[in-house]
């Protein structure tokens, strides 16, 4: 008799142990939890994923007393989160007077109001660009490589930039990944959406 429950013992921590490991089981690629930065999770691992996201947005170039900054706001969508609005700040970099390319700048310098009321809050300053939705889920992006304008015509400019993905809030807590940015806007009507693609990968 003390075989038998020793064995029947034996066998539900394994089955324990099995349903465990099954739960945490992901579909694609894990990453150590280690990489959290402090992200809440009852398994083990994240996941990497595709990530891409599509928006127009208007900027508007605005003079300060600490240098000439493009903040902007759009909607659009992205992956993982659906109908979303997105948020950015770029310091704007000249030679010769003319306008060359852009740095990250906290996207709290004119962002804050809008983005407590979204209810995300606590956004560090090395955030540059944000992607959120309604319900305090966002995504944080910066540069440091900057982003670069391409002239292509009278009418069109071409912009491109590496974007770190440096955390985030609600189920993007801790997130890490990298994107492309592209887009292009019309140097001739500065009120015009301009449009922006990202891809790359996110994991959280």
């Amino acid at each position: 008799m003390k075989n038998k429950i020793t064995l029947s013992k034996l066998l539900a921590i394994a089955f324990f142990a099995m349903v465990t490991i099954t739960s945490c089981t992901k579909d694609e690629s894990p990453v150590p939890n280690s990489a959290t930065n402090g992200s809440a999770s009852s398994c083990s691992s994240r996941t990497q994923r595709a990530y891409h996201e599509h928006f127009t947005a208007v900027s508007a170039i605005t003079p300060t007393a600490t240098g000439v900054f493009n903040p902007g706001s759009g909607s659009g969508n992205a992956t993982h989160i659906g109908n979303a609005n997105m948020a950015f700040n770029q310091l704007v970099t000249f030679y010769n007077g003319v306008p060359v390319g852009s740095t990250a700048a906290p996207v709290n310098q004119f962002y804050s109001n809008t983005l407590a009321s979204a209810g995300i809050t606590n956004v560090p300053n090395t955030v540059s660009s944000i992607t959120y939705d309604n319900s305090g889920n966002s995504v944080w992006f910066t540069s440091s490589t900057g982003t670069v304008l391409t002239p292509v015509s009278a009418t069109r400019i071409n912009f491109s930039a590496t974007l770190d993905i440096i955390g985030g809030s609600g189920k993007f807590t801790g997130a890490t990944g990298q994107v492309e940015l592209e887009g292009h806007f019309n140097p001739q009507l500065p009120n015009q959406a301009a449009v922006l693609e990202s891809d790359g990968s996110i994991t959280y």
